[in-house]
């Protein structure tokens, strides 16, 4: 018997910390569905016969597949359907922007609220790293050597399809961690460092070797990894505009961002809390100035203001906030938007 559609309009929302708490921590702000609201939101999946939404996706998860494993409490198939063709379901379900690309494209959004298809991916995933006991099966190797250079979420997802091939993949990590971005630029209340860890674990097992702490061009050369090493290709995930952008307080590091080069300019100006950089005017740049501010009042700040060469509507729509709004409203922060003519003052909004 077909399980009962469900067709209430709007999703199921989002779990989260009370806005007067989570201003004083540092821990995860959405809190993740329940078993009880998996289910009611995998209900309202339609199973469409031409799935637009896994056109929408840039992996193309099989995302109506998922979401039945979901209403008939399979939630480890659900999990092994995702990781078929992504893998990093954790990181993805938590900060891929899903309301522009899979959710766009669900026919549910025309009348109402799309499926929550990334908060249930995110559900299958922690169910996954919460209860899975079983050791991830390493395919038979097929005799080639390739090299990532940069541990960000393209070069683990290029790392993690490889080794699925059979490919001896080695991932090259000028920094500590391996995560890039993840790790160094996505703040600890929205995307854990232990998920990220749990992420680059699962390729470990899948045979991946993570070389941290190697510089590429200094360490070792390509040349070497090709010539004495036996590498047959390499895969390049190194931004060269990035650049690190630190904050200090009190005349000591307080904070650390990676904003990338490109069109737009801003510098965030939090009461003694300084971060400057160049931002380029899409949804990564602007949410990681936005993670700026949400460490700010995290660390003390009083009221913020953000003066930016980029009209405030477009620049909170590149935030993901255009339909909810900033989330500092709700931290009790005041928040004031500066005119393109810097240091000029708006109204506090």
């Amino acid at each position: 018997m077909a399980a009962k559609i469900n067709m209430r309009l709007d999703k199921n929302p989002m779990p989260s910390q009370d806005p007067n708490v989570r201003n004083k921590n540092f821990l995860e702000v959405a809190l993740g569905y329940t078993e009880e609201q998996a289910l009611d939101e995998a209900a309202r999946c339609l199973n469409c016969k031409n799935h637009p939404c896994v056109d929408g996706c840039p992996v193309n998860v099989r995302i109506p597949e998922f979401i039945q494993k979901i209403v008939e409490k399979d939630y480890e198939g659900a999990y092994q359907v995702i990781h078929q063709t992504s893998s990093l379901p954790a990181v993805c379900g938590r900060v891929c922007p899903q309301e522009s690309q899979c959710e766009m494209h669900c026919v549910r959004g025309k009348k109402g609220d799309p499926v929550g298809i990334g908060r249930l991916e995110r559900f299958v995933a922690d169910w996954h790293n919460a209860h899975s006991t079983e050791a991830a099966a390493v395919p038979a190797p097929n005799g080639h050597k390739v090299a990532v250079i940069g541990s960000g979420p393209a070069g683990l997802t290029c790392a993690g399809d490889l080794a699925k091939k059979g490919y001896e993949v080695t991932v090259f990590e000028a920094l500590h961690l391996a995560g890039g971005v993840l790790v160094y630029g996505i703040p600890e209340f929205r995307l854990p460092k232990t998920i990220v860890q749990k992420e680059v674990d699962g390729l470990k097992e899948l045979g991946v070797t993570i070389a941290t702490d190697t510089v590429i061009g200094r360490t070792i050369t390509v040349d070497e990894l090709m010539e004495e090493q036996g590498f047959e290709d390499e895969f390049d995930d190194v931004d060269g505009r990035a650049l690190h952008v630190v904050a200090f307080l009190d005349g000591e590091a307080a904070a650390t961002c990676r904003l990338f080069a490109g069109e737009r300019e801003g510098e965030l100006v939090l009461g003694r809390l300084a971060v400057r950089g160049r931002f380029r005017g899409h949804h990564l740049g602007a949410r990681m100035v936005a993670a700026a501010e949400d460490e700010a009042r995290r660390s003390g700040a009083r009221a913020i203001a953000l003066h930016a060469q980029a009209d405030k509507q477009g620049f909170y729509e590149r935030c993901g906030y255009a339909v909810s709004g900033p989330r500092d409203l709700d931290e009790g922060v005041p928040h004031v938007w500066m005119s393109k003519q810097l240091g000029t003052a708006g109204e506090p909004q």
